[in-house]
Formats: C-alpha cells, structure tokens, sequence
C-alpha cells in the first residue's frame, strides 16, 4: 500500500530525512520546507520469484517453489522551498537539502537504514517499516523545482 500523501521517514546512521510531515497545508506558499513525495513504487507487494522450466522431452512445464523476492522501493518527488522568498535564499536551500538527502542516502550503500510510515484505516492505523540500503543513486532534476527519484532495496518482502 503505497500512499504518497502520509509522512515518511527514513532514519539513517548519517542523518533523517522527513518527507511529506507538514501536512495538507503543503501547497501553502508560506511554511517550512520539505521533501514532498509524488510517486512511490514497490511497497504495494514484493516481487514474486517464479521459476519454471519447460519439462524435458514432453509437454508441460516444471514449476518449482515460489518465493517473494526483496523489495524494491523507488522514490519520486520535489524539493518544496518555502522559508524565503529570495532567490539566493532558496538556491542556498535547495543545495542544503540536496547534500542532506545524498547524504543520507550514501550512508545506506554500506549499512542499515528504516523507511517507516504509518497506513490510516477507518477503523484505526498500521505503523510500518522496512530496513531498507540505498541501491539506486539520487538523482536531482530541474532548476526552479527541483525533483529528485532514487530507489532502496529491502531484503524482507513484508514489513
């Protein structure tokens, strides 16, 4: 189940990284900056691990055992600067927030990072999380918004 309008928090040996905490005031053009997702892909399900070969010399296949294979997460979404109103002032926070997500991210290439989020139902919340390393490297994109997509891998399929 994969929501990109509830908070998300990647907690790393380097630094946390908070995305989507301030809210449904996220268009407001005043506030705090933040790290607003706009896709997320591979927290709906983990791969699935198929093997099958075709039978020798007959008709038909042999299906082997079937596993769930790790997941793969990737993570799209733009650099929301909204502390100031100069354009000197949101470069120079654009760039920080840059080096703040790059990072976090090289500090998982080696070691552990958590991706963690809370689902809301009806009748109540599901907290989750995943330990997750960096396996596809940050990429930045644009000028006046600035979007970035990059991708984690985590070794369980469920949380």
């Amino acid at each position: 189940m994969a929501d990109v309008a509830v908070e998300y928090t990647l907690t790393t040996p380097a630094n946390d990284i908070a995305f989507n905490d301030y809210g449904f005031d996220r268009f407001n053009m005043f506030g705090p900056d933040e790290y607003y997702i706009t896709d997320i892909q591979g927290l709906d399900g983990a791969p699935l691990r198929t093997p099958i070969d075709n039978a020798p010399q007959t008709h038909g296949g042999l299906i082997h055992p079937f596993f769930k294979g790790p997941r793969l997460v990737t993570i799209e979404g733009a650099l929301m600067i909204r502390s100031t109103r100069t354009e000197q002032g949101r470069r120079e926070q654009r760039n920080q927030m840059e080096i703040d997500l790059i990072t976090a991210l090289e500090a998982i290439i080696d070691a552990n990072g958590t991706l963690a989020w809370t689902v809301d139902y009806p009748a109540g919340s599901d907290s989750r999380s995943l330990t997750v390393r960096n396996n596809i490297p940050v990429e930045f994109r644009g000028i006046e918004l600035k979007t970035f997509t990059f991708g984690l891998v985590a070794g369980q399929p469920d949380w």
